[in-house]
């Protein structure tokens, strides 16, 4: 349905008309576009609901209503959250990945109504899994930066995607697909991966908003997947041995699903981490020191497979055991190709940790950093750096965001890379046929697609910004000049931010803040 909300419009054969006189000045109109569906279209374990607009407007014309009366403040409000973005420190082509990613993660949003509780999903692109964990995880940065009130309703949902497993329980890979989130659709679980998403989502979440206690809410769930990935690791190297298949499904074996996957490995260690943290909040000091004793082991190892100047993508060259995640078949060599070769993914899960200032002790960060840059010089191709030098021709632009922000935080500044990042985009979308943000670069169709919103992330990674809500302290380290604001202070209300602006000098780190008053009570400590 389509109504006029502001302006002289009148109705003629088709639609509306404004007349306006270019000698009088400017006039303005505006119209308002409504969709309506209000039957029962989303079901979740057999219970259906109609989207959320249902029930909260009751009918189009009350969402018409809505528009005009609100116009103003809606206008207003969009053009202060294009300014949180525009009027920041970041390349313009990130500026405007941001933008267009925003867009697609919108279309893949869905809000429904189920026996009077809320469920929030967000469909897969166009694979169209509902609430898949490792896409969330990387969406969760748009729940970091403006509401988490989302992100906390998804977790809600998962508690009742969990399979039982020999020690524990592992969180399936999806909720569903389509309009129905009865239950996981993917071909084949993620075990480790998706359980550590969780841990490290949670953790992260409670301490960048305060929100501690939902580590006590949530510490069921927390201890069954602690069991999982415990449980993971079966030569007690601290790497995982079982259930290591991971969402990188166009990747070489090595990559998808090797065993002692240095990605997973030091994702699980990440997540035990978390979880030793949280476990302690909910009173279980039993099972946050075997975590702890998981890290130290998987620390131990990792440093043992150092490789000079990178971490290779798997500890385990070998093959015997090992099948193919798609087809259970054994596979057709002995030693896995590229088992050695430079990986986009060492640092993958650590972003959340770095966030909140919580990485493990034992972390080598100078390494850590060697990695990242010695792997970026080894894969890095016209549209960004593929999974790994083992394999030239598959990339995710998502995961390159994700650890162009790593970076940032280990002082390597590899923001202006959205230039590539940008160009994929408009080559996707040059031909007649448009799909909005695309992840891979041809190769794979994920299009339509919503992880491309980790790119919000790089706001606080510009400045290598820290938050712990809790303690009302704010770390800041840039790794180079920038202007950003701090979205967890916003004032929604009056529509002001404050903004944080950093430069090195002679003297170290010199930094500003702009819009002080709403960081009252609030210590920000630079340059560490």
């Amino acid at each position: 349905q389509l109504a006029p909300v502001a302006g002289a419009w009148r109705r003629s054969e088709g639609g509306f008309e404004l007349d306006y006189d270019l000698a009088s000045g400017a006039a303005e109109g505006w119209l308002a576009l409504t969709g309506w569906f209000d039957d029962p279209c989303f079901e979740g374990h057999g219970v259906a609901g109609p989207l959320k607009y249902v029930p909260l407007f009751g009918s189009p014309e009350a969402v018409l209503d809505y528009a005009a009366r609100e116009r103003k403040r809606i206008v207003a409000t969009a053009d202060f959250v294009d300014g949180l973005i525009t009027e920041s420190s970041l390349p313009k082509s990130l500026q405007d990945l941001i933008a267009f990613s925003w867009h697609s993660f919108l279309s893949c949003t869905l809000w429904a109504e189920l026996e009077g509780r809320d469920w929030f999903s967000v469909w897969e692109g166009s694979c169209w899994y509902n609430s898949t964990a490792d896409v969330e995880y990387n969406n969760g940065l748009a729940y970091f930066g403006f509401w988490p009130e989302l992100l906390e309703t998804i977790l809600e949902g998962w508690r009742e995607h969990l399979r039982p497993a020999e020690q524990g329980a592992w969180l399936e890979h999806d909720m569903g697909s389509g309009w129905t989130a009865n239950g996981q659709s993917y071909h084949h679980p993620m075990e480790v991966e998706e359980n550590c998403n969780w841990l490290l989502l949670l953790y992260a979440h409670g301490l960048w908003w305060g929100r501690e206690g939902l580590f006590e809410r949530h510490a069921d769930v927390n201890r069954k997947l602690v069991e999982y990935l415990l449980w993971s690791d079966s030569t007690g190297n601290g790497m995982p041995d079982r259930g290591t298949a991971n969402t990188i499904d166009d990747a070489t074996p090595a990559v998808q699903y090797g065993r002692d996957q240095v990605y997973l490995g030091v994702k699980r260690l990440a997540a035990l981490h978390a979880a030793a943290g949280m476990l302690e909040a909910s009173g279980d000091d039993s099972l946050a020191e075997r975590c702890r004793q998981a890290v130290d082991q998987a620390l131990e190892t990792l440093q043992a497979g150092w490789l000079g100047d990178h971490y290779p993508v798997c500890l385990d060259r070998s093959t015997a055991g090992l099948t193919d995640a798609w087809t259970g078949q054994p596979l057709p060599y002995a030693e896995l190709p590229g088992w050695d070769a430079y990986s986009l993914y060492t640092t993958n899960g650590l972003l959340y940790l770095m966030m909140v200032d919580d990485l493990p002790a034992g972390l080598d960060t100078e390494r850590l950093r060697l990695d990242l840059l010695s792997a970026y010089r080894a894969t890095l191709t016209e549209y960004g750096c593929t999974h790994s030098s083992g394999d030239p021709d598959h990339l995710w632009v998502s995961m390159n965001l994700w650890r162009d922000q790593a970076g940032c935080y280990l002082g390597a500044d590899l923001l202006p890379t959205a230039d590539r990042y940008f160009a994929m985009q408009v080559a996707a979308n040059a031909g007649t046929e448009a799909k909005c943000f695309v992840d891979t670069n041809f190769t794979n169709n994920l299009c339509f697609y919503p992880r491309g919103i980790a790119s919000l992330g790089a706001i606080w990674a510009a400045a290598g910004l820290r938050v712990r809500a809790s303690e009302r302290l704010l770390l800041l380290d840039p790794p180079s000049p920038c202007r950003v604001p701090v979205l967890t202070q916003v004032d929604w209300e009056a529509l002001r931010a404050p903004w944080l602006e950093a430069r090195r000098d002679d003297d170290g780190l010199a930094w500003s803040v702009e819009n002080e008053d709403l960081l009252e009570g609030w210590e920000v400590v630079a340059g560490v």
